[in-house]
């Protein structure tokens, strides 16, 4: 998201992390079904798809996707490269700051995306843009990346590519150019009707989305299934196995619901509602705000718990607990969550019904 508010300033438009939130699409309620090597994953996505190729094809930004070679060529070659071109590269907490791969567990590798600030000859790094006041904290190792590169350890896409973008295309985009026309009450309005809604997409790569309310419904079943398989199940090697699959779900599942964040994207929800909702005599915007806020600390509780007990647990029952844990987490964040969507939709429909009533 902040590389997006970066790449939205460099265009030329003035918009803030608040407004980019909800462009983007906002929070969602949605699962990946993915087929990785020999088992299904089941994936928790909080947030709109803001993979960096899905972004620039839903608002037309031209882009290359490049290998890391190339860039350091051109880099190196171009004299004006940096100046014309905006460089994002993906990476993962798992990497940063790491000279070898050798223990970097690479089936958790996600995705993250940030401009690459500069290129560190000395040092073999890339230096990432991580906010406006630049230092060298966050930084990836050039021959790491070249390994990833050729690894195809990627769990959402088939390589590792730099992408990049030019500073004057990116000027010219329609889309910029109407960005600023874009309602920040009709896309909150719109997120929270999408939010609820039950959709299933079928992916051509044998990924599938579903989003809506039925998502709790799943979860709570994936876990439950996979308790009842551990607990009833009597072959010592059939029960090795399920609990290797529970193990790889569970920190698949930790590292989808922390990616970018520690609250799985409701607590950067709640602050665009403070912007938003800037009467603070009305109890009901007050009221709703506070709901997001504590369903914010039920995510960042869960990603606490589950950080202790993927470290801690040694054996089934520890494990069943777990998958309980995670059970009671989705009905109470069920009940949170749909109360909390429908009292921010009376809230803008009855703000709308004030307009309307206004004009008339």
């Amino acid at each position: 998201m902040t590389t997006m508010y970066e790449l939205f300033h460099h265009a030329g438009v003035d918009l803030s992390l608040q407004q980019v939130f909800l462009i983007l699409g906002g929070i969602k309620n949605s699962l990946l079904y993915i087929q990785h090597k020999s088992v299904k994953l089941f994936i928790p996505s909080g947030f709109t798809d803001i993979s960096c190729p899905f972004v620039f094809e839903k608002f037309g930004f031209p882009y290359e996707a490049i290998t890391v070679s190339e860039y350091i060529q051109r880099y190196q070659k171009e004299e004006n490269f940096t100046t014309e071109y905006m460089a994002i590269l993906p990476f993962s907490s798992e990497v940063l700051r790491i000279r070898e791969l050798d223990y970097v567990d690479l089936t958790l590798f996600g995705q993250s995306y940030l401009p690459i600030h500069s290129v560190d000859s000395e040092g073999n790094r890339f230096i990432l843009r991580t906010d406006d006041v630049q230092d060298d904290s966050s930084w990836l190792d050039i021959d790491v990346c070249l390994q990833l590169e050729s690894s195809h350890s990627w769990l959402l896409e088939d390589n590792l590519s730099v992408y990049i973008l030019s500073r004057k295309q990116l000027k010219q985009c329609q889309c910029i150019q109407k960005i600023h026309q874009l309602d920040s009450k009709e896309l909150l309005e719109e997120m929270a009707t999408a939010f609820l809604k039950n959709t299933y997409v079928d992916f051509n790569d044998g990924v599938v989305r579903i989003e809506g309310e039925q998502v709790y419904v799943h979860f709570i079943k994936q876990f439950e299934k996979c308790a009842d398989a551990l607990r009833n199940t009597e072959s010592q090697k059939q029960q090795a196995l399920i609990l290797k699959y529970v193990k790889v779900e569970l920190r698949y599942f930790r590292q989808f619901i922390l990616a970018g964040t520690d609250g799985y994207y409701r607590n950067e929800f709640a602050e665009v509602l403070k912007v938003l909702f800037d009467d603070e005599s009305n109890p009901s915007k007050i009221l709703n705000i506070k709901q997001w806020e504590l369903i914010s600390k039920k995510w960042r509780v869960l990603g606490r718990k589950l950080d202790m007990r993927l470290k801690r647990n040694k054996d089934i029952e520890e494990w069943i607990n777990t998958l309980e844990v995670l059970v009671k987490h989705f009905h109470t964040v069920q009940t949170l969550e749909t109360a909390a969507t429908h009292d921010l939709k009376q809230i803008l429909a009855s703000e709308k019904k004030k307009y309307l009533f206004s004009l008339s």
